[in-house]
């Protein structure tokens, strides 16, 4: 579905009986209808807020939310408060503006989630275990790290600790 403004999609996500029982959900907004952007509250109480109350079934989210202002830490909550009341197994998170996605060391675990797509997101290399962490169970994952010469040595140390935590001694 591609919904041109906030006024479609709440007419749309109010129909109960089309959405209550949804398990898979495609939603991307129209681009050059959305000139302006959103606050970050907006994003979390409008959009989100709405998908997770309504459609607590949805195991499989593909959404590509419009743009939205949120500060370097609150990039991520959209997809975490997802994650956190949704029995969400897919997720494909796709903003209209690349964003810098890090991932909070103590964010908890999603043992659900098998497949992520955050293609539009990057990370840095900082974010790999964190990453890992959270998702222990995923099977695909589609991200963008930003790596430079020198994160070499740390990706080395990152990778040798995931793996002793995984595998043991």
């Amino acid at each position: 579905m591609n919904l041109p403004d906030a006024e479609s999609f709440h007419e749309f996500w109010s129909i109960k009986p089309l959405v209550s029982r949804l398990t898979s959900a495609s939603l991307h907004f129209d681009k050059y209808r959305w000139m302006s952007g959103l606050s970050h509250d907006q994003m979390m109480s409008d959009f989100i807020g709405p998908i997770c109350e309504r459609s607590t079934n949805i195991v499989d989210l593909s959404i590509g939310p419009p743009e939205y202002e949120s500060g370097e830490e609150e990039n991520c909550a959209p997809i975490f408060y997802l994650l956190s009341r949704l029995p969400l197994v897919a997720l494909l998170f796709e903003p209209l503006v690349p964003l810098r996605l890090p991932i909070p060391r103590y964010v908890g675990t999603y043992h659900l989630l098998r497949k992520l797509e955050v293609a539009t997101c990057w990370l840095e290399v900082g974010d790999i275990q964190s990453l890992a962490i959270a998702f222990p169970n995923l099977e695909y994952l589609a991200v963008q790290i930003g790596l430079y010469p020198e994160d070499f040595q740390q990706i080395k140390s990152i990778l040798y600790h995931l793996n002793e935590s995984f595998y043991g001694s």
